[in-house]
């Protein structure tokens, strides 16, 4: 029986919470489906399914001036963005030519790279995940789906791939990584190169 993205979540804030590591106090209470659309709405986008369940799981990470970026990770180096600091950063960004307007930012490392969602090849409910990489030329599809990305850091959570460090960071070995990746998005070249 294949998981849904809230139970992946679960598993790695599970993790999180037995390393009692910051982002577990920092995360948002979860919206509801009709805020969730509304928000969207006003942006004109109509996100897949795995997005509104994402934002019912939790409404991003509270960051505020001075929160120190390693201490919210939820992936190593990347942190869940509120919807509306997504919305902020997808309307910074729609115009930029190294972005495309169909580009959703959900994951950020605070320094200007995403996983975002391409909801050009949204399909109701799945949309593939890009890396962008802020000063790459091509920016990769990484991920099939948001599901596949969070299936794949679940079990790299609970098989010690994704691990904090002795000084507190959360770090993953990224050839094991690119192992499970491989698996759960087959065909994408990103993982086979």
């Amino acid at each position: 029986m294949q998981k849904n993205i809230s139970e992946h979540l679960n598993n790695m804030l599970l993790h999180l919470h037995n390393w009692n590591f910051p982002v577990c106090k920092l995360l948002n209470d979860p919206i509801d489906k009709d805020e969730i659309s509304k928000m969207f709405q006003k942006i004109g986008l109509s996100p897949p399914e795995e997005l509104i369940d994402l934002y019912q799981w939790r409404n991003g990470t509270d960051v505020k001036l001075g929160t120190v970026l390693d201490n919210i990770h939820i992936i190593p180096g990347y942190y869940f963005l509120s919807l509306e600091d997504a919305i902020t950063c997808f309307l910074s960004f729609k115009d930029d030519d190294r972005w495309k307007p169909y580009w959703f930012p959900i994951f950020s490392n605070g320094g200007g790279d995403f996983y975002a969602l391409d909801f050009s090849k949204a399909n109701g409910r799945h949309a593939p995940v890009i890396g962008f990489l802020l000063g790459e030329p091509n920016q990769d599809t990484e991920y099939l789906s948001l599901a596949s990305m969070l299936q794949t850091f679940s079990e790299c959570y609970d098989k010690g791939i994704v691990f904090i460090t002795a000084e507190g960071y959360l770090e993953m070995d990224d050839e094991a990584q690119a192992d499970i990746a491989q698996r759960y998005n087959p065909g994408l070249d990103f993982w086979t190169s």
